[in-house]
């Protein structure tokens, strides 16, 4: 059951990874975009 809740907890932690990679991303684009303009 320990092992269970460590691995999902590692999971959780890589997706909040993922999702604040592809925020900076899209926050990226915008930036860009507004300098284009």
């Amino acid at each position: 059951m320990g092992f269970a809740r460590n691995y999902g907890r590692q999971n959780h932690q890589s997706d909040f990874r993922r999702h604040q990679e592809v925020f900076f991303a899209f926050l990226s684009k915008i930036t860009l975009k507004s300098h284009e303009l």
